[in-house]
């Protein structure tokens, strides 16, 4: 079955390709290799994908140059013995919540609170024991370091000697990286503990302001439905998750930093605030806009009523309300302007004021026509004009640029883009013509279409500078690895935009073809191709003939009749000579 969220399907389409190393869906069509498959579905980037795999397979990455080797190893040394400890801790209590009796109390609770053996499975939840030490010994019966596991806070030395447990008689939440490592965790007290929640201490691995609840497991529905809705705790992703909203992460009990945003900024522009209704996480949403508005994402907030939390709201209205409340989510920065209108008496002085409460947020929309549809609306409330607030910003030197569009006159052939190549260093074939894309296609197909390309020239007359960059270097890996060419899909992917543009082959409507199908389509494609280039040929020679001298007119007629016969004669044949 396919495993991306966004193709829901009944029957089995996914289908991956030992022999060429990739995968495709003949379903939503989506296709590339190993590195292309860890960043769609969990948002890696190429070298953590490289480094995940890496891990799964026990494979030693080679050491950076720039780094002093021992202090590295000692570092990275410690950063494992530290994954290993947390995973060691994970696995204890989990064990501790599964060997609870069926009428232990701690299990009603979780009952009650749905966190079904689906999610406690999922999650690798889990139960400190009502206990001073019962981690610490089993700590010392499995000679897990003491000192380390006491610097990531699950046990701290007595001053009397021997080590006690820091967790206890608390619901455990396991913290993962993106990458799937265990780095810390959450404990909410499952007694009248006036901490109500504890986290783990800042260390090598754990840094709370970079860190989302849950981000390992729901990237892949993020990136599915991009967007992504941020609440404050585990308990309230935990509620969003178990009802079936699973494009949810949360902050570990801390405000929204700039790292937050950098990270959300990885996966979708679109940011849904979802915090407590109560004042402090109002607060919180509002003070979240700049940060947000600094990455150029796109922020809207849902201010559950009644000061409720999310948790306690679906549990008490159930999900399709839930839903609503989502649905009627409000543009953040528009939120935080009129929430200045409280007891506003429409007095100059008040406007200013709300001005100089807006300003910074303002400035910082990068989108000019979004910030130009805020000037509007706030204009609009404020019954002003909305030069009054674009002269406003100009005066507090807020940057405010009118955007004038550039209006570039259309060649008249077609010339080469400036850059095959977009900011990743990829060749772009969103908008290759689709005869040539069926070229290459075939080119990836069978050795002999690749070869069948270079033998006729075909690849100066393709009109697309990204298709000639992509078959010049597939024919420049194929003279070197010539029996490897079974693996250049999976090769390839990772250096095009989107992989799935080379990985059309491997549709069952082209599998099911047979070689004078194959021929065909390959010289039916060749056709127009060529075709096209010399009626490009045509349209330059008649531009040259505009300006041309009487003299040299003469010459430019006779060729153009030349390609008008090249042209009648690729249509009088099926297959070109």
């Amino acid at each position: 079955m396919c495993p991306f969220p966004d193709h829901h399907e009944k029957t089995p389409s996914f289908s991956v390709s030992e022999l060429k190393q990739v995968y495709y869906c003949f379903g939503c069509k989506k296709a590339g290799n190993i590195y292309n498959f860890l960043q769609a579905l969990r948002g890696f980037s190429f070298p953590e994908s490289v480094e995940y795999l890496a891990k799964k397979a026990g494979i030693a990455i080679p050491q950076q140059e720039g780094f002093k080797k021992n202090d590295s190893q000692e570092k990275k040394t410690r950063k494992q013995m530290f994954y290993k400890i947390n995973t060691f801790a994970m696995e204890y209590f989990h064990n501790c919540l599964k060997n609870l009796t069926p009428d232990d109390p701690r299990l009603k609770y979780l009952a009650k609170r749905s966190l079904t053996p689906e999610i406690i499975k999922t999650f690798k939840l889990g139960i400190a024991p009502d206990s001073w030490d019962s981690l610490a010994n089993e700590i010392g019966r499995n000679q897990v370091p003491l000192a380390l596991s006491s610097e990531l806070g699950l046990i701290k030395q007595r001053d009397t000697g021997g080590y006690f447990d820091l967790y206890r008689h608390r619901l455990m939440f396991p913290i993962f990286s993106h990458l799937g490592d265990c780095i810390g965790f959450g404990g909410r007290t499952l007694g009248d503990d006036k901490a109500k929640y504890i986290n783990s201490p800042e260390s090598e691995i754990f840094h709370k302001g970079q860190i989302f609840y849950g981000l390992h497991d729901t990237a892949k529905y993020i990136r599915s439905a991009d967007q992504v809705i941020v609440v404050e705790g585990y308990m309230d992703f935990m509620a969003l998750y178990s009802s079936g909203i699973k494009n949810v992460i949360a902050v570990l009990g801390t405000a929204l930093t700039p790292q937050h945003a950098k990270v959300l900024k990885r996966y979708t522009k679109n940011i849904l605030i979802l915090f407590d209704g109560d004042s402090s996480g109002k607060t919180a949403a509002e003070r979240s806009l700049p940060i947000l508005l600094t990455e150029n994402l796109l922020p809207r907030v849902v201010i559950i009523p009644n000061a409720q939390d999310p948790d306690d709201f679906l549990r008490e209205h159930g999900v399709q309300v839930f839903q609503k409340l989502l649905n009627s989510s409000q543009d953040l920065f528009l939120h935080v302007f009129q929430e200045q209108f409280k007891d506003y008496s429409a007095q100059p002085s008040e406007k200013v004021q709300i001005m100089e409460r807006i300003l910074p947020s303002l400035a910082l929309v990068q989108d000019r026509p979004l910030q130009k549809l805020y000037i509007e609306e706030m204009a609009d409330t404020l019954r002003q004009d909305p030069s009054w607030i674009m002269g406003y910003l100009k005066s507090q030197g807020a940057g405010f640029q009118t955007v004038v569009p550039r209006v570039t006159p259309k060649p008249l052939t077609k010339t080469p883009s400036p850059s095959v190549l977009d900011n990743k260093g990829q060749i772009l074939l969103d908008k290759v013509p689709k005869a040539e894309l069926i070229l290459i296609n075939l080119a990836f197909m069978k050795p002999k279409f690749l070869v069948g390309l270079e033998e006729r020239d075909m690849v100066k007359q393709f009109s697309s500078q990204e298709s000639i960059a992509l078959i010049e270097k597939l024919l420049s890996l194929y003279r070197q690895r010539a029996n490897d060419f079974d693996k250049f899909t999976a090769l390839m992917a990772s250096e095009v935009e989107p992989s799935s543009a080379i990985t059309q082959h491997l549709d069952r409507s082209w599998s099911q073809m047979d070689d004078p199908a194959l021929e065909k389509f390959f010289n039916d494609c060749l056709k127009k191709v060529q075709e096209d280039y010399l009626k490009l040929q045509q349209q330059a020679l008649k531009e040259r003939m505009r300006i041309s001298d009487p003299s040299e007119r003469q010459q430019q007629l006779e060729q153009f009749m030349n390609i008008q016969k090249h042209i009648k004669a690729l249509n009088n044949f099926n297959e070109p000579k």
